[in-house]
């Protein structure tokens, strides 16, 4: 049994997949050997099928590309009539998109028919948060017009600073140009070379920008290209020093560099600020410097890590009314304000946060939400306000009396530092309504076996999904809960599992067993029997625990070298790509 996607992976598919400017900054920061430790495993030559299947269901895309004199720009993609499934992918390493750049927009003579041209794609789900990127290149098609998009390299994004937003589909005041116009008769720009007083005050407020970045050397290769990138945060991130030059603040990500390896290699960027509720964008190009000095930036800006410097070359206006997609914030009632009741140490770096409502909150309950879902929270410090995301730890029954999260404390990590350093019970947090598509229903299930598997804090969705099988699954459903620490010190919610285990086994609900793999078990961790298996959580582990591994479900959360390794070689031994469900962090 062959893995299927292998005939994907070109003969010279490269054993590091990020180019010399990306390298030079992961080395500069310290990062490149940790981030060599999963990157080769999580940026593929193809989409896997989640990925297909969430850009399918998207209403928009962003896209980075550079028009006819080499600047770059970032854009909307979207059916001209706001159509859902305008993106379909006949195989995991294509995407036909039937849609065009509309009317106005600064590349929309950037693709023609048959000649390729360097793309980057991000999707953004702002409900879910949920966000992948793809690189590649497009051509556009002869016959219809539509985008044909040839995948360099795919990847995953995680879920911070995105906020949360509804969209509908109102009627276009734009006419997207017939496929076979020819392109001397699609109007030509006329750009500005700096920002009006009404722009700058749109971009002072800005909660959300696309950003374009691109890197192209001499030859072939598939780490060069573009990519389209998402940047977020309080009003105010994006800050507007004069009418030609903006500061871009960066914060922690995924230390992959993505951008800012680009940008040291070629300057050229380009940054666009929808206008959400009206259907038009503003975009920018110009030319962007990087500050590495930690200082600088935190000076600038509380939190960042480094600075861009952008400055404006061109400037172009699109109308509002282009885009037939329109999105707004959710209203107040998904916004609450939680108070902090109980504070529990899981581990030696894990804490957990019970939020409940306030006394004086009229709406006693809270929201409802899917085992493996994540919370919301925007965390107002003394340096500025911290947006981030935290899986649901709790049972779902709880929500009528709380929420749980638990949170790792990260060595750099602004956020859970002020979360274990500062919040104490009593403490208020700006919470949002639960999101997510990573979840779990037992009664869609049947008889399959769920394997719940994480390792660290990866732990938190799943555990949440073995709380919603234990009190919601029946007697012939098995669960199989696989989970990997470094040591019994690193291991949280061992009692709780337990605890789920014997419930389990006296309510007669469902057949649970479990299997617990340390990575560096201390000799105390040996004597007590802490654990099951020395090493790392692998296929031929998986193999020996399930007993028909065809016939199971999968529900994994960990580190993106794990998932991406585990979802390989389960599809290798013939498991459906469309029953491994994995989120990584």
């Amino acid at each position: 049994m062959s893995n299927p996607y292998s005939p994907f992976y070109p003969v010279d598919w490269p054993s590091v997949p990020f180019h010399e400017g990306e390298v030079r900054i992961q080395k500069i920061t310290g990062v490149h050997e940790r981030v060599m430790a999963f990157a080769p495993r999580i940026i593929r030559p193809y989409m896997p099928e989640q990925h297909v299947e969430f850009y399918s269901n998207q209403p928009f895309i962003v896209a980075a590309a550079r028009d006819n004199q080499g600047n770059m720009w970032a854009t909307l993609l979207m059916h001209h009539e706001g159509k859902v499934g305008f993106v379909t992918s006949p195989d995991p390493t294509t995407l036909k998109i039937d849609a065009r750049p509309f009317p106005g927009d600064a590349v929309q003579d950037a693709f023609q028919p048959g000649i390729p041209a360097d793309i980057g794609l991000l999707g953004i789900e702002f409900e879910t948060k949920r966000r992948n990127r793809v690189n590649g290149v497009v051509t556009m098609d002869t016959n219809d017009g539509s985008l044909n998009f040839q995948v360099t390299q795919s990847f995953g994004n995680c879920p911070q600073y995105i906020k949360p937003r509804n969209w509908w589909i109102t009627k276009s005041d734009s006419t997207h140009g017939t496929p076979n116009e020819s392109i001397e008769n699609i109007c030509k720009h006329s750009y500005a070379s700096e920002l009006t007083s009404n722009q700058i005050s749109i971009l002072k407020s800005a909660e959300t920008i696309f950003v374009a970045t691109g890197y192209r050397a001499e030859g072939k290769d598939v780490r060069y290209g573009n990519d389209a990138g998402h940047r977020g945060g309080p009003a105010g991130f994006l800050i507007v020093k004069d009418s030609k030059t903006l500061i871009l603040p960066e914060f922690s990500g995924n230390n992959s560099f993505n951008s800012l390896g680009n940008i040291i290699m070629d300057p050229r960027m380009g940054i666009s600020i929808p206008l959400f509720e009206t259907g038009g964008m503003i975009q920018l190009s110009g030319l962007a410097e990087l500050d590495m000095d930690m200082k600088r930036a935190g000076e600038t800006y509380p939190g960042a890590l480094r600075i861009v410097t952008f400055r404006i070359t061109h400037v172009n206006n699109i109308p509002s009314g282009t885009f037939p997609v329109r999105f707004n914030v959710p209203e107040s009632n998904e916004e609450r304000q939680l108070q902090v009741t109980k504070i529990v140490q899981e581990s030696a770096n894990v804490k957990s946060f019970y939020l409940s409502p306030q006394t004086s909150d009229e709406r006693k309950g809270l929201w409802e939400f899917s085992a493996g879902q994540h919370l919301p929270i925007s965390l107002r410090t003394a340096r500025g306000e911290l947006l981030r995301t935290y899986s649901l730890s709790g049972a779902p029954q709880d929500s009528e009396k709380y929420f749980r999260i638990s949170v790792k404390r990260e060595e750099y990590g602004q956020a859970s530092s002020y979360l274990h350093d500062q919040v104490q019970i009593g403490d208020i947090l700006q919470v949002s309504k639960p999101a997510g598509d990573f979840k779990i229903d037992v009664t869609n299930l049947g008889e399959r076996t769920a394997v719940l598997l994480s390792s660290g804090v990866g732990v938190t969705p799943i555990l949440s999904m073995l709380h919603h099988f234990v009190e919601r699954g029946s007697s012939n459903q098995h669960a199989i809960w696989i989970y990997g620490a470094r040591d019994g010190s690193h291991h949280p919610f061992r009692d709780e599992v337990e605890t789920l285990k014997n419930k389990a086994h006296n309510k007669g609900t469902i057949k649970l067993s479990s299997h617990i793999v340390y990575s560096r078990p201390t000799t105390h961790d040996t004597e007590s029997r802490n654990y099951d298996t020395k090493g790392r959580i692998g296929v031929e582990l998986i193999k020996n625990l399930v007993p028909d591994i065809t016939r199971a479900e999968f529900f994994m959360c960990g580190p993106g070298a794990m998932t991406a390794t585990l979802e390989d070689e389960l599809i290798s031994l013939d498991v459906p790509a469309s029953a491994i469900h994995f989120e990584t962090f």
